[in-house]
């Protein structure tokens, strides 16, 4: 028994060294590779450069910058890089909402060294003081998926060379005061999903082309400021099919059409609708009427649309509160019992009669303006139904 313990500790000890040499390779092995992990995290230097020369253009009151210092531009406040090659692939620069006292929106202009981060997929400068035109040359930019510049001082017009974006998703524009027109290689974002261009003052006209390979577009907003007097025309065909099906539109005080437009007809999904002060002078289409159950915004306000209003009509409830806007128009007939909404404006039409005496059944409504028209009779007293 002793003779057989001491030849298996013989054995073992003579197979010690080998176990030891196995496991130094496999820990050399995992150690390597987290390192190479670590190198590859590292910052491109022409990508630091180009985040440093931006910065030195820019104005930070607040220093929210102040962690872009060292040589690692990865671990710098706003910036992402890629684990596999260090390049530079986000930059998210929005100023936080809700506003702090403490945190104030960076100034400067768009440099065209943000040109120079080929790898760059996520762009979001939003909510800042930035002016100048965008960069002529952004569509080299092109594994963008995400471009926000809303909220800014940009000026100019939009630069053709937007149309090379073709990995794009989602841009929006808004809220800034670039002028022109707007380009129809901006057609040519056969990826792009929500396209925001509210409350700049285009000018020129809007048609077919600038749609055309927008296959994939859900959220289509171009809501303009009342000062720019319709100078945004559509002009597109009446028999006009188009390649997308939207869930948003939202068109505001621009030239849309003398009627409501065949092609809106098409789109089955719309769940959000503003068609305010864009020239309408037309019956309201049955089709529309259809899409009640599944709409949570309706605003027709400030067009010439005429005729009676259905009742009763029941609105969607998916979206949280609902509101429905036909105010400012040429509405004839009764107040009419719309379900489900939370704010219902109908005022300066020309409805007629009594306010219903059951409008307290309206339980959801938390606001009804029905002034400017020709109402007579009493306040029905279930009014005090509403809260």
């Amino acid at each position: 028994m002793a003779r057989r313990n001491t030849s298996l500790l013989f054995l073992i000890l003579l197979l010690l060294p080998l176990f030891l040499e196995q496991f130094q390779v496999i820990a050399l092995v995992i150690n390597s590779s987290s390192t190479d992990a670590d190198v590859n995290r590292v910052c491109i230097e022409m990508d630091r450069k180009a985040l440093l020369e931006f910065k030195a253009g820019l104005g930070d009151p607040s220093g929210r910058l102040s962690s872009w210092v060292g040589g690692d531009c990865c671990k710098w406040k706003g910036v992402d890089c890629s684990n596999a090659t260090g390049h530079v692939i986000k930059l998210d620069l929005r100023k936080p909402y809700p506003p702090s006292e403490a945190v104030f929106p960076l100034s400067g202009q768009i440099s065209d060294s943000l040109l120079d981060l080929k790898y760059l997929n996520y762009l979001d400068l939003s909510s800042n003081e930035l002016s100048g035109p965008i960069p002529d040359s952004i569509g080299n930019l092109d594994n963008l998926r995400y471009l926000d510049l809303s909220d800014n001082s940009i000026s100019g017009s939009i630069p053709p060379s937007i149309g090379k974006l073709l990995l794009l998703e989602e841009l929006d524009l808004s809220h800034n005061i670039m002028n022109g027109t707007i380009p129809e290689s901006i057609g040519q974002l056969k990826e792009l999903h929500t396209l925001q261009l509210d409350w700049n003052p285009w000018t020129g006209a809007v048609s077919e082309i600038h749609f055309m390979g927008l296959t994939k577009l859900e959220h289509f907003s171009i809501y303009l400021s009342p000062a720019t007097n319709n100078s945004l025309v559509f002009d597109t065909k009446s028999d006009w099919i188009p390649p997308f099906s939207l869930n948003v539109i939202k068109i505001g005080n621009c030239k849309l059409s003398n009627t409501f437009p065949a092609w809106l007809g098409t789109q089955k999904e719309l769940y959000h609708i503003v068609l305010r002060n864009v020239g309408i002078s037309d019956a309201i289409p049955e089709w529309l009427w259809k899409l009640s159950p599944q709409l949570g915004w309706l605003d027709l306000s400030r067009n010439q649309l005429r005729g009676k209003l259905p009742t009763p009509l029941s609105f969607g409830t998916s979206h949280g509160w609902s509101m429905a806007d036909l105010s400012s128009n040429r509405l004839e007939g009764p107040v009419p019992l719309w379900y489900n909404l939370t704010y219902l404006r109908l005022g300066n039409n020309q409805l007629s009669g009594p306010i219903p005496s059951n409008i307290g059944d309206l339980s959801s409504l938390r606001v009804l303006a029905l002034f400017g028209n020709l109402l007579n009779g009493s306040i029905p007293s279930s009014l005090s139904k509403l809260q």
